[in-house]
């Protein structure tokens, strides 16, 4: 199952880069907690989100790419959860952790073709339209989206899937809304990296090159103690990382495995969103030239398993 923002199919129009990062999916057992940091100790503005009915509920943080974070939290005792959500939740058993994200693609029927040419075992896909009571009297629905992903994670340290929304026009309460919670403190525009860590960088690698994405060559984080390889995903950036030797992201890895290391968030002003970060932490926090550019990393391991990085978003060419 996938879990996506409850939403009018209106609102769900987007329109981003080809095979951009669309959204990350962080679960928590305690939404309460993992909002209040991202509010208060990360300067996000958190917006409502729906129930799935299945024992899972979402609140988002949407930016102005139309891309977002989605929290997911556990609305049933563990005892009354499906055999899936279950998986999920013993995840969680040591904090809040990300362990998928999705990608925006306009030709997702493209992607699913080529996915199924090198050999990739494919959950079923989901449909543009969907019959709301079976074969009752009602005809189909438009759906919100469709979305092609995989039987098991593709990658040791994270799923992923791959998605396009139904073109549609939102209300003028519903754009205004929009606008609201696009609004950061912080001023967070968008998605610009995930990290994935594994022991070796070349296994993910590997898979990702498989998938299709574009390999545009190695890195070094010196400042978080970790190199790889760095492909691009329709102008945002997947990161295969491995540590450079002992340290964090070795500590990391020893303990939860292959996983979802940290992501990178694009900043109208870095120096406005440190400000904020070193208030909620209270400690300072190192500015340096990052991957993606005048950079700092909140320590935010401890709240939800993975780095936060902001950088400054480079200006339009």
């Amino acid at each position: 199952m996938l879990y996506l923002p409850v939403t009018s199919a209106a609102s769900s129009a987007h329109h981003g880069s080809v095979g951009g990062l669309d959204h990350v999916l962080i679960w928590s057992r305690n939404i309460d907690q993992i909002t209040s940091v991202m509010a208060v100790k990360l300067g996000f503005q958190v917006r409502p989100g729906g129930d799935f009915g299945d024992g899972v509920a979402n609140r988002i943080i949407p930016f102005a790419d139309r891309s977002y974070l989605e929290l997911l939290y556990f609305t049933r005792p563990e005892v009354q959860l499906t055999d899936e959500v279950r998986k999920h939740y013993a995840a969680t058993e040591r904090g809040a952790m990300s362990n998928m994200f999705a990608l925006e693609a306009n030709d997702v029927d493209g992607v699913e073709r080529q996915l199924e040419r090198e050999g990739w075992d494919l959950a079923p896909s989901s449909p543009m339209t969907y019959d709301p009571d079976g074969d009752g009297p009602q005809p189909p629905r438009e759906s919100m989206w469709r979305t092609v992903g995989f039987k098991s994670p593709p990658l040791a340290g994270a799923d992923l899937f791959f998605i396009k929304y139904a073109p549609g026009a939102s209300a003028p309460v519903d754009q205004a809304d929009q606008i609201v919670f696009r609004r950061h403190p912080n001023t967070a525009q968008r998605i610009s990296a995930v990290w994935l860590l594994d022991a070796n960088a070349k296994v993910t690698s590997d898979r990702l090159s498989r998938m299709g994405f574009k390999r545009t060559g190695e890195v070094s984080l010196p400042e978080q103690g970790l190199r790889g390889l760095r492909f691009d995903s329709g102008g945002e950036t997947i990161l295969a990382l491995e540590p450079l030797g002992p340290g964090p992201a070795a500590d990391a890895l020893k303990e939860r495995g292959p996983h979802i290391y940290g992501i990178s968030i694009a900043v109208t002003d870095v120096g406005q969103a440190r400000r904020i970060s070193e208030w909620g932490y209270g400690r300072e926090m190192k500015r340096y030239q990052g991957l993606l550019g005048d950079s700092f990393a909140a320590p935010t391991t401890a709240d939800f398993g993975f780095l936060v990085e902001f950088h400054q978003l480079a200006p339009p060419r």
